[in-house]
């Protein structure tokens, strides 16, 4: 009994094309290791000044000592290629010129009502992207 000839499948593609996208809501929250609501970058602890929890500069997001490593991947900075959080806007931006002024004025005035609750900022926010996908540039 011989041994069979080896033969390498052919497993070459051609690229047709690549499309680049910011991804929706869901696909970067699910990508994201951890979400960015502490607004303080430090927080004195023990008389160090380490970074804030859920801040900006997070160890899990990467880390830019020396003299630590990266809670995430436990790598150091120079190994570490960093991760990303996200941060949950209250309200969507946008350009100021997508909107007319008297609209602008009207939601302005709506978003800075002081009481109002958590379902209808929601509701708020959904009519602002609504109104902002509306407009062609």
């Amino acid at each position: 009994m011989g041994k069979e000839q080896f033969k390498e499948a052919d497993t070459s593609r051609k690229v047709i094309g690549v499309k680049f996208t910011a991804g929706n809501t869901e696909l970067i929250r699910q990508a994201a290791h951890i979400q960015i609501f502490n607004n303080r970058l430090y927080e004195d602890v023990q008389g160090k000044w380490l970074p804030a929890q859920y801040g900006p500069l997070d160890s899990r997001l990467g880390t830019f000592q020396k003299s630590l490593n990266c809670q995430t991947c436990n790598k150091n900075m120079n190994d570490c290629v960093g991760h990303f959080g996200f941060i949950d806007l209250e309200y969507p931006g946008c350009s100021q010129t997508l909107l007319q002024e008297e609209q602008k004025s009207l939601l302005l005035r709506q978003a800075s009502n002081p009481n109002l609750d958590y379902l209808r900022k929601k509701a708020l926010q959904k009519k602002i992207v609504t109104l902002s996908k509306k407009i062609n540039i």
